[in-house]
């Protein structure tokens, strides 16, 4: 099934912060997130979250190669991708850079209407409610 739809509804994304995004075969939507965790002293670290949502893949093909291609990046810590599909994962796949002190990417294959894991969660919820918005709106041909 296609979710192209999904491409049609730039202002829904952009209300939460999503570009449009395409790699290698893959596209989708992508946004950056920066946390800030601070006390009375000001600042003590920060680091920089980034999200994918993916509805145009080729399944596990674009797993294995998102998890070996994927490279660590400065202040990341973690890279999420969130493919949408006919077939879902049991849990995320995760591959750490240098144990973890230089990031992680994760990798979940999920299928509108499943179950969703934790991990994943707000980006389950927002994929649905993309859905519903973009089967609500009316388009032209």
């Amino acid at each position: 099934m296609s979710y192209s739809m999904l491409e049609e509804i730039s202002e829904f994304w952009s209300g939460f912060g999503f570009e449009p995004w395409q790699w290698n075969g893959m596209k989708g939507v992508a946004r950056s997130m920066t946390f800030r965790k601070g006390s009375f002293i000001g600042e003590v670290a920060s680091y920089e979250a980034r999200d994918r949502i993916v509805w145009q893949h080729t399944g596990e093909a674009h797993v294995e190669m998102l998890l070996r291609d994927t490279e660590p990046v400065r202040n990341v810590m973690t890279q999420r991708f969130l493919l949408i599909g006919e077939e879902e994962d049991v849990k995320p796949r995760l591959r750490a850079f240098r144990w973890g002190f230089c990031g992680f990417v994760e990798v979940f294959r999920y299928r509108f209407g499943g179950r969703g894991h934790k991990k994943f969660k707000d980006l389950v919820a927002l994929s649905e409610a993309a859905l519903a918005y973009a089967r609500k709106k009316p388009f032209s041909a």
